[in-house]
């Protein structure tokens, strides 16, 4: 039974990490603030390196928030 759920499962959470969070990446990057060279730089990076682009995107290419955003965003 455990096998059984295990193995129905893999595949949903393969299928989330290679297709859904690059989506989500791609459609904040595109919808977000960054000047025009530096969006199409981070979609071939997430494009061409899939899920290491996106962890080098969230860890290193995401605009920091000023303080009133912060303070909006509460």
């Amino acid at each position: 039974m455990i096998y059984f759920l295990s193995s129905s499962i893999l595949p949903v959470v393969v299928l989330i990490i290679l297709i859904v969070v690059p989506l989500i990446a791609l459609i904040e990057i595109i919808g977000g603030r960054l000047p025009g060279h530096l969006q199409l730089m981070w979609v071939v990076l997430i494009i061409t390196l899939n899920v290491i682009g996106v962890l080098l995107y969230y860890f290193f290419g995401r605009p920091k928030k000023t303080s009133v955003e912060k303070i909006s965003h509460r």
